[in-house]
């Protein structure tokens, strides 16, 4: 004969597994709510478009190997992407190569023919990023440079502001450098580089609003 405190009740039995199950039950949903909010905000990005008024694409290459000239590309335009770090996760852009600008017509008009840059037939330089090492200040932009139908992979430096909010819409500043020698594109094979460099910076200075 079993003691009174030891013997089987089914019905304890139940409620304990019943009270068991509910607790277990709550404490998926918690970890369930976790996780969502967790992947909600790796997933979480935010995209920006271009302030032209404020922007500009620069480049600077040495002429005669004794000074430098200076020009620029007036029609352009990029879309950034940033990840919930205010990281660079994304950023494509396109220039128009007949908007180039050196200050002098006749140059313009030599460097968009099939000289250098032979604008009829690649109206467009672009690019396109593929990976980003770095912060939300300074870092290094991976991505292919499309120049001439020339696809290359290329390393951008990258110093970036921080967001601010003016006038109810959130702005950066991106600032993007490096430097390419314009034989690696098919960009004036024909012209020494005693003539204009075969090494060039380019500057491309983006602000951008929230899209």
């Amino acid at each position: 004969m079993h003691a009174r405190g030891s013997e089987f009740d089914p019905h304890r039995l139940h409620i304990f597994n019943d009270t068991q199950f509910k607790e277990g039950l709550e404490t998926m949903k918690k970890i369930l709510i976790i996780l969502s909010f967790l992947v909600s905000i790796s997933l979480f990005t935010a995209n920006y478009k271009t302030d032209r008024a404020h922007s500009d694409v620069t480049f600077s290459i040495a002429h005669l190997l004794i000074s430098d000239v200076s020009g620029r590309f007036g029609d352009f335009d990029f879309n950034l992407e940033l990840d919930n770090r205010n990281r660079i996760k994304s950023l494509v852009g396109k220039i128009q190569v007949t908007s180039v600008d050196t200050n002098n017509d006749k140059r313009d008009d030599h460097l968009r023919s099939a000289d250098f840059f032979e604008a009829d037939k690649y109206p467009e330089i672009t690019f396109e990023s593929t990976s980003y090492r770095g912060n939300a200040s300074k870092g290094k932009l991976q991505g292919v440079l499309t120049i001439k139908g020339v696809s290359k992979k290329v390393t951008l430096n990258v110093t970036q502001s921080k967001i601010i909010d003016f006038k109810g819409k959130k702005k950066l500043g991106i600032v993007l450098t490096t430097d390419m020698d314009r034989r690696d594109f098919g960009v004036g094979d024909s012209t020494p580089n005693a003539i204009v460099s075969n090494d060039l910076e380019a500057k491309i200075t983006i602000e951008f609003d929230e899209a």
